[in-house]
């Protein structure tokens, strides 16, 4: 049959079904059962000692568990791991696994980080106050700007807790503006002078409501004295005399400061007289002479108001 006959009975007609098939191309065909299976490769596995019990097999040093043996549940007390693939590959494998966590992590964290710019570009502000509380080391700010690039925005409270601290500074810089009257604090400083001199490392007077207390030789303001009205802060004064305000500063504070005049003496013995309490050390005057003079002997030479 040539090329021409062969494509000829391919594409002829199909036969007719009622004439006979003839299976005669098929006895060549083994008999059922007579298949040989293919061989398959051996199968490669790796062990490795388990790390849960050191390869021991058993649980916590031989203990026996609630359940009463002391087999290692991860490795079922054989003692051994055993894996379809090499502790290369496995390394491998989660070295490219924590590879693309770090990429999707730095993904979705500038993809975050963009949100919160967007966010802070709309309230104006909050941004500015943000960034200038944080660059003097204002660790609410600093936790604030995490949160907000986290999550993308600052909550409602969180709003408020900005704006108020803004209307804060606010007061403190027009305090700052406008400082008290001037008043001549030498005899005051003279005497926060001698009692540090006299060996007293924290050095306190009080006299009335104010409280006056010297700042520590490594604290942001050496050589300053902090002032406290009915115990809130109110100002301090620089080793020249000046009076700084606070943002709670009042004017009655204001006042009680201005009325100290140049004699620290004559205030402190009214207070003590008054109180009954020494200025100097704030204790109970006991001995009649101190009463009488309104402050203790020893905190008087110490000080230097004799």
């Amino acid at each position: 049959m040539n090329r021409y006959d062969e494509y000829a009975s391919m594409t002829a007609a199909p036969a007719d079904k009622s004439e006979p098939v003839d299976f005669e191309d098929m006895h060549h065909l083994p008999a059922e059962g007579a298949c040989r299976k293919t061989r398959e490769g051996p199968t490669v596995t790796y062990d490795e000692p388990c790390p849960k019990c050191g390869g021991s097999g058993s649980w916590r040093g031989g203990r026996t568990s609630s359940l009463g043996h002391s087999r290692c549940t991860k490795c079922k007390g054989t003692g051994k791991l055993t894996f379809k693939t090499s502790p290369e590959y496995r390394k491998k494998s989660r070295e490219a696994s924590r590879r693309a966590k770090v990429r999707k992590a730095e993904a979705e964290g500038k993809a975050r980080a963009k949100v919160w710019m967007a966010w802070l570009n709309e309230h104006e502000a909050i941004r500015d106050w943000l960034t200038a509380a944080h660059e003097r080391g204002f660790n609410f700010a600093t936790s604030l700007a995490t949160s907000g690039e986290k999550f993308g925005s600052l909550t409602e409270n969180q709003i408020a807790a900005v704006y108020k601290c803004i209307a804060r500074d606010e007061d403190h810089a027009e305090a700052q503006k406008n400082p008290a009257a001037t008043v001549n604090l030498d005899s005051l400083l003279a005497a926060f002078g001698n009692a540090f001199e006299s060996g007293l490392k924290r050095p306190r007077l009080h006299i009335g409501r104010l409280v006056f207390s010297r700042a520590g030789d490594n604290s942001a303001n050496p050589g300053y004295l902090y002032v406290k009205g009915g115990g809130e802060y109110v100002g301090k004064i620089d080793p020249d005399g000046g009076f700084l305000k606070a943002y709670k500063c009042t004017d009655a504070d204001v006042q009680d400061i201005a009325d100290l005049g140049d004699d620290v003496l004559a205030k402190a013995v009214e207070h003590g007289r008054r109180t009954g309490n020494c200025a100097c050390c704030n204790r109970k005057l006991t001995a009649a002479e101190s009463v009488e003079r309104g402050i203790g002997p020893i905190c008087a030479e110490r000080w230097g108001l004799l």
